[in-house]
């Protein structure tokens, strides 16, 4: 196969390394492993970018938890984690989808492949849809699609993303 044949993005995923796995050390954004995941799924490295840093920055953590249940029987679950904040009831089923046979959401290169893997999949979903990705990665699919309008959240989200 010739090399004109190639895409320009695809040469470029081919040609740049991974970067060396590190742990989370009070780093919310990794510019070199987002690049690289950004151009091995095909999504433009803006777009990863901003939506790293959007995720990143809405949590003091890079873990997110709440209260659930009555006052006397209360307990605490995670909402979601990660550099892209995925959420743990479908981080199998999104790790799984991108070949990670365990993940470990505290490793950078693991949470962006796994974050931005959901990602590039919502922007086919969506046709190309830039926005209606980033919406579905904050309120879900199922919102997305129905009558409902967008929560305030949401709506924040986006703007910080397009702003």
């Amino acid at each position: 196969m010739a090399v004109s044949m190639i895409p320009w993005l695809h040469l470029v995923a081919i040609l740049h390394a991974p970067p060396l796995p590190m742990q989370h050390s009070g780093v919310y954004f990794q510019r070199p492993v987002v690049d690289f995941w950004a151009d091995r799924l095909l999504l433009p490295r803006w777009y990863a970018m901003k939506l790293t840093q959007v995720e990143s920055s809405f949590r003091i953590r890079l873990e997110t938890k709440a209260w659930v249940g009555k006052r006397h029987h209360q307990h605490r679950i995670v909402l979601s984690h990660g550099l892209l904040q995925t959420n743990p009831r479908y981080e199998a089923e999104f790790a799984a989808a991108v070949g990670l046979a365990h993940f470990d959401w505290r490793q950078p290169d693991q949470s962006a492949r796994v974050g931005l893997g959901r990602l590039a999949w919502l922007v086919r979903y969506f046709h190309g849809d830039l926005m209606l990705a980033a919406a579905s990665y904050n309120a879900g699919i199922r919102r997305i699609e129905s009558v409902r309008p967008l929560p305030d959240e949401t709506m924040t989200y986006l703007r910080r993303i397009v702003g």
